[in-house]
């Protein structure tokens, strides 16, 4: 049957607009590419280069692709600081017409950051940052969904930093991401709250941090201590939602915190060779820092009120030591179930947990070693106040810890080392603003032996006293949070704690520290670096002929 006129117009008319959809984003693009190159490299004051621009009219969006920022660097083997295949980004009709900042979507694939530090310590991304121009931005940026990729962070520190004296060459330490999603992110701008309280969700899977030494010994697992775990950190997943005050002189709340999966294996090979997260630690001091802030600029907006966990939990997660006894046999160490929960505990101004309604923390694991079984316990009850003034009732057991393990790096700088021998500890007692008042035992095996150039008969005498397999009751630890001050009842106790207290103190520094303080001053600076970042997206809404807000 023969169309008719009317039909054939529609048709026709419809076949235009498929056209138009379809070629009017690339012939845009293509004429918007250099443009948008220039504001790119503008924004962030460094080089930029863009392979591809697409705009899409209907969801008033850019596709960047093969984007390259900042200058090709030796250190990092000729690559740029940032190289994105793939970023896709929309904006609302708002912030077209310059009433509002929001970025609809971003989505970024496959990203690989490259950061280096020289002998000196430079860092090219503190050169970077430096060079970055200042915001001047007056009203806060909203960013409804972000999503992050395959991404990969590389860090090449040279080997005089992180492992002057060993025979093996550090290779760079390498942060790998499967996932990262964020909803409802809300900037402040600079020095000023929120208009009004805003939640965002942040979930996370599969983080890992590698660094491996070249040529690597083959990594030894004792089969004792259940599968295998790889060098370095990984967490398989975590989701938290995070609650952000309209007042800076209120906290941040983190609601929901749910972290599955931790894995964490920390490998000493020898006394010259510094431990897999000592290793980690070092690359991320040296090529994550950030440049001084200027005077009287105000500070991070999120969290300048404190922080309140107000519900944590770490399950399904394992930590393990390991690395060569007196004897350069394995000694290993491996909390094996490890879980932590956490309620109502704060960190900073305003933060404080009140009596009506205070928090608690626990962590468990049992644990399994060279020398046998054990198990942790940390029990924090009554929690009120906000770290470090905290007042709590507190009750802490540590058995079955091998001393083999630390041995090479306790004796190396201590000149004093155990042999063979484990140690158990036990306290309990409350604590009150800070103030440690707690009670226990040490109880040293009857197999305890030393080593080292740093033995004289006085501790030799003082420990086959000590070492009777016999808990030293009353125990005293003093001082505050920050810094325990061990009382112990007598000279004996005394000795034979400044004996061990390395190797303990040693295990927790390699463990939580760097852990700990590493992944706190990371989100710090996550926190404070990605706002400086992604407050420049609204560039990217500068594709369709918006002014920018930032100079």
């Amino acid at each position: 049957m023969a169309m008719s006129t009317g039909r054939k117009i529609a048709l026709g008319l419809a076949v235009v607009l498929l056209l138009f959809l379809l070629i009017v984003p690339f012939v845009l693009g293509s004429m918007y590419r250099e443009t948008v190159e220039k504001k790119i490299s503008e924004s962030v004051g460094a080089p930029a280069k863009l392979g591809g621009l697409s705009i899409s009219i209907l969801s008033m969006g850019a596709t960047l692709s093969d984007l390259q920022i900042g200058e090709a660097s030796a250190l990092t083997g000729g690559k740029p600081i940032v190289s994105i295949p793939t970023l896709h980004a929309t904006v609302s009709w708002a912030t077209l017409q310059g009433t509002e900042m929001r970025v609809k979507s971003l989505t970024i694939d496959d990203a690989d950051i490259q950061v280096a530090c020289d002998t000196q310590g430079a860092s090219t991304l503190e050169a970077f940052l430096a060079g970055m121009p200042k915001g001047k931005r007056e009203t806060p940026m909203y960013v409804d969904s972000m999503r992050i990729r395959d991404g990969k962070l590389t860090m090449h520190t040279p080997k005089a930093l992180t492992a002057p004296n060993s025979e093996y060459t550090p290779e760079p330490v390498t942060v790998t991401l499967g996932y990262l999603g964020v909803d409802g992110i809300a900037l402040p701008a600079p020095g000023k709250a929120l208009p009004q309280p805003a939640t965002f969700v942040v979930e996370l899977e599969e983080l890992a941090i590698r660094s491996p030494l070249s040529p690597a010994k083959p990594a030894e697992h004792p089969e004792a201590a259940g599968a295998p775990l790889e060098e370095g950190i990984e967490l398989a997943g975590a989701k938290a939602k995070l609650a952000v005050p309209a007042s800076l002189e209120e906290p941040m709340r983190i609601q929901g915190a749910h972290l599955h999966g931790l894995k964490i294996r920390d490998r000493l090979l020898g006394p010259n060779d510094p431990d897999t997260l000592m290793r980690i630690q070092t690359s991320r001091a040296a090529c994550l820092r950030a440049p001084a802030g200027e005077s009287g600029q105000p500070g991070m907006q999120l969290g300048n009120g404190g922080v309140v966990v107000e519900d944590f939990k770490l399950d399904t997660s394992a930590i393990q030591l390991d690395g060569p006894n007196a004897d350069g046999n394995l000694a290993w160490h491996r909390f094996s179930d490890f879980k932590i929960d956490m309620t109502r505990i704060g960190f900073g101004p305003g933060s404080e947990a009140k009596a009506e309604n205070p928090g608690a923390l626990g962590i468990y694991s049992p644990s399994k070693s060279s020398e046998g079984d054990g198990k942790l316990l940390v029990e924090w009850k009554n929690v009120t106040g906000s770290w470090p003034t905290l007042s709590f009732d507190q009750k802490f057991e540590l058995t079955g810890v091998p001393l083999g393990p630390f041995h090479s790096r306790v004796e190396k700088s201590a000149k004093l080392g155990v042999r063979k021998g484990t140690m158990s500890t036990e306290f309990a007692g409350p604590t009150t603003n800070g103030k440690l008042k707690w009670d226990g035992s040490i109880t040293i095996s009857k197999d305890t032996e030393l080593t080292g150039e740093g033995i004289s008969a006085t501790i030799k005498k003082a420990i086959a006293k000590a070492a009777t397999g016999e808990p030293m009751r009353t125990f005293r630890i003093r001082g505050t949070l920050l810094n325990p001050e061990p009382q112990p009842p007598d000279m004996i106790a005394g000795i034979v704690f400044e004996v061990f207290k390395d190797a303990i103190a040693g295990a927790a520094t390699g463990i939580l520290d760097t852990f700990g303080e590493g992944m706190g001053a990371a989100v710090d600076q996550g926190v404070r670096e990605g706002e400086k970042l992604i407050k420049k997206i609204p560039g990217i809404g500068g594709l369709f002929g918006k002014e920018e807000e930032e100079k």
